[in-house]
Order: C-alpha cells, then sequence, then structure tokens
C-alpha cells in the first residue's frame, strides 16, 4: 500500500468513525478505484463508478464472490453469507416464502403488529415525551418478521432486542471496518463485549424454534429452511447448525435494515409536512378497506417512492464487498486476483451526474416517469443480479404499510433541528436513537 493511501485510509477511519458523509460526498467526486484501501486484510478498490458496478455485478459477476469473514460469526453459512451451489440449493428452498401468493399471507399479521405499534404511539403522545423511533421500529420489524416469517411471538422484549441489536453491530463494526494493517492491529479493545454481545444474540434463535408454528399445508419459512438444511448437509449436528445461522441471517436481513429505513423515512417525513400530507391522503384512498392482497396494496405509489428516496439519502446496504477469484479490468482500475472490491452506493447516490440536487429529499425523483431516465446500475437498493435480495418485496410490502398506517394516525415532529451524525458500519445508521413528537391527528 503507498503512502498516500495508508494516510487517506486512515483519515477515511477517521471520517467514518465521526461523520461518514463529508466522505461520501468526496467519493463521489472522485475516479471510481482510485483510491485503494484495506478491508478485511486484503486490498480493497472503492468503487463509485455505475459502469464498474455493472461489470461487476452483471457483465463479469462469476468473477466476484461474498467473503465476509467477519460476519461469519454473527450468521455462519446463512443464505445470505454462502455461495456456489450451496447458496443456488438454499435460495431455491427457501424462495416460496417470498413469491406473490405466500406476500399475501403477510399481510393480516403486518397489519396487526402496526396496529400494536399504534397504541404504543398513543400512548407515548400522552405522556407527552418524545418517542424512542429507533427503538420503536426495531419492535415492529422483529414482531412483523417472527409472526409472519416464523409465525411465532418475538423472541423477546422490544427493549431488548434493540439492545441486542445495537450491542451486536457496535462490536461487529469494530472488529469488521479495519481500514488498513495499522487499524486492523490496534483494534483489540473490546473484544469481551463481542463475545457476550454475541452470545447473547445467537440465544434468541432457540427461542424461535421453541414457540413457532408449523403448517403442512402451507409450510412457514422456518419449516422451508429445514427443508433445505436437509439438501446441504447430511449429519444432524450440521443440519442443525445452518438452521441456526438461517434463522440468525433473516432476523438480521429482516429487521435492522428496515428498522433502520423506517426511522430515517419518519425522520424525513417529520421535516417534510407537505410530503405527510401526500401520504395521507394516499392512504386514505387506498387503505380505505382492509387490504387482503398484495393488489391491495399496489396503490401505495407515493409511500413507495418516499422509502426508495429514503434508501437513496440513507442506504442501509451502503456497501458491498465482493473478492475477486480472477484478474479483471474495469473502467478506472484493475482488479487482482484475491483483491476486493467494495462498492460504496453513497458514493453513487449522492453523485449529480446521476440525480439532480443529490443531498435534497425529493421523492418524485422516483414516479415512473423519472425512473425510466435514470442510468442503469445508478440505483440498487436491494442488490442486483442472481444476488439480489430475497425479501425485497416483502421489505417494501411491509414498510409501506407501516409508514402508510402510522403517518395517517399520527403528527410527527422532529426533536432537533441539528444534522443527525451518522455510523457507517453494517448498516447506515444513526449514530444514536432517532427521537420524534408526536400527538394523534384526530
Amino acid at each position: 500500500m503507498r503512502l498516500a493511501d495508508l494516510m487517506w485510509a486512515l483519515k477515511a477511519g477517521w471520517k467514518i468513525k465521526r461523520d461518514p458523509m463529508p466522505l461520501f460526498r468526496e467519493l463521489a467526486s472522485r475516479r471510481s478505484g482510485q483510491r485503494k484501501i484495506f478491508i478485511f486484510s486484503r486490498r480493497t478498490h472503492i468503487i463509485t463508478s455505475v459502469g464498474d458496478v455493472k461489470r461487476i455485478l452483471h457483465d463479469n459477476e462469476d468473477n466476484y464472490y461474498r467473503d465476509y469473514v467477519s460476519f461469519e460469526q454473527v450468521m455462519g453459512q446463512s443464505l445470505l453469507m454462502s455461495e456456489g451451489k450451496r447458496w443456488h440449493t438454499l435460495r431455491k428452498g427457501h424462495e416460496p416464502a417470498f413469491r406473490g401468493d405466500r406476500l399475501s399471507g403477510y399481510i393480516a399479521p403486518m397489519e396487526d403488529a402496526v396496529a400494536r405499534v399504534g397504541e404504543q404511539w398513543a400512548e407515548a403522545a400522552a405522556s407527552g415525551h418524545p418517542l424512542n423511533l429507533s427503538r420503536s421500529m426495531s419492535g415492529l420489524m422483529l414482531d412483523v418478521t417472527a409472526r409472519a416469517l416464523f409465525r411465532c411471538p418475538p423472541p423477546c422484549p422490544t427493549g431488548e432486542f434493540h439492545q441486542r441489536m445495537m450491542e451486536m453491530s457496535a462490536a461487529l463494526n469494530q472488529r469488521a471496518l479495519r481500514l488498513s494493517p495499522l487499524i486492523r492491529k490496534l483494534a483489540v479493545a473490546g473484544s469481551h463485549r463481542y463475545r457476550d454481545a454475541l452470545a447473547r444474540w445467537h440465544g434468541l434463535e432457540a427461542k424461535v424454534r421453541g414457540t413457532a408454528r408449523h403448517d403442512a399445508a402451507q409450510p412457514s419459512l422456518l419449516s422451508l429452511i429445514e427443508q433445505a438444511a436437509r439438501q446441504v448437509a447430511t449429519a444432524p449436528a450440521d443440519i442443525e447448525r445452518q438452521v441456526h445461522d438461517d434463522i440468525l441471517g433473516y432476523l438480521v436481513a429482516g429487521t435492522h435494515t428496515t428498522a433502520t429505513t423506517l426511522g430515517w423515512a419518519f425522520h424525513l417525513i417529520a421535516a417534510h409536512p407537505d410530503a405527510a400530507d401526500r401520504l395521507r391522503r394516499e392512504a386514505a384512498d387506498v387503505l380505505s378497506e382492509p387490504p387482503r392482497t398484495t393488489r391491495d396494496l399496489s396503490g401505495l405509489h407515493y409511500a413507495r417512492m418516499v422509502l426508495q428516496e429514503t434508501m437513496r439519502l440513507y442506504p442501509p446496504a451502503w456497501c458491498f464487498i465482493l473478492t475477486a477469484r480472477g484478474d479483471d479490468t474495469l473502467e478506472h482500475c484493475s482488479v487482482g486476483a484475491g483483491e476486493q472490491v467494495a462498492l460504496c452506493m453513497p458514493g453513487i447516490y449522492r453523485d449529480a451526474r446521476h440525480w439532480d440536487e443529490p443531498d435534497r429529499f425529493h421523492p418524485e425523483r422516483f414516479s415512473p416517469r423519472a425512473a425510466r431516465t435514470r442510468a442503469p446500475y445508478s440505483y440498487l437498493p436491494f442488490g442486483a443480479g442472481r444476488r439480489s435480495c430475497i425479501g425485497g418485496r416483502f421489505a417494501m410490502m411491509e414498510m409501506s404499510l407501516a409508514l402508510s398506517r402510522l403517518v395517517s394516525r399520527f403528527h410527527l415532529t422532529t426533536v432537533t433541528d441539528r444534522p443527525i451524525r451518522l455510523e457507517a458500519g453494517i448498516v447506515l445508521k444513526p449514530a444514536h436513537d432517532l427521537y420524534l413528537r408526536i400527538s394523534p391527528l384526530h
């Protein structure tokens, strides 16, 4: 590593911890692949070109694979972490849980979960105290994931789950985000906190399996996970480990990213009353009758636009890190076998060449007409190619329903006008919990 790259990596690590947004804007203005750092002990090219993204995720996708060593202790060999034939078998086995006909069956538990959160918000409004939005959204997404996908009650109370998630996320960030060999050697503090957080996190899996309901006529996601595990493993211990890993993988993917996105969405809506009013008008029209199928939710166009704009400004999956199997030539750099590419999405999403006024909250940029003029691969909230998120439609459905229902019941006001400091870890989230002041509309 050149001295200039080492110095830049040290500064980048400091910026990511203090405030990553200036770094993202800097990357948006630089040539893709111009900077190289070390992540997970490997030379890594930072990619911010849509052409390079297309090359990596589509044109030459077989040359790149995921190798998230530091994440394996949290999600093991789950679908999210698997590669090759194992990934294909698991993906094919889990996919029935996310098909159109099954998605309609999740609407009722989603509505119930949102209604429970609505009652909690009403209590918070009556108390006069600010609402801990981050904690509330963690609880909501845990409730939906547990009841809809696993057919079980949440494995722990909202506050406890939020605390476990934050502990696990912080500990994992400390181990994973080491941008140079020097930082990697120095970052040893807190390993005991990591082990303790990991043990508490793994304890959730047993609670899910112990209370989940099975239905032979329509297998739950847990049943599909168990069936797929028997196709990739034969030894009973290996089958048990696969099921364990996939349950935890869905708890992370099904709660952390969506809870973070919804938190940001409510925060943005609170700062933009016109957008809130438009959401209410749409919900009054589309949700006048209880929705029963995905078609009943198809009219929530503006809610989806708000969520898409939220994920552009604050992408939860903000960085995709892949390892090259063989040498490859991108637009502005050459990648050697064994080296990594880090697809830095905020560097693309804040690029004025692709987005007018990129720092502005403007959901209308995701209208159908505007979408037709958008550069391919300039917006990938759920990834792209074969490895796109298996639960993308499920996530958009639960988030648009929650956003529409709760904004229709409550007036939202931000607690502070000061910019929110970001933390760029396994997801791009607020450095501290978000709070809102809420009051009933009727």
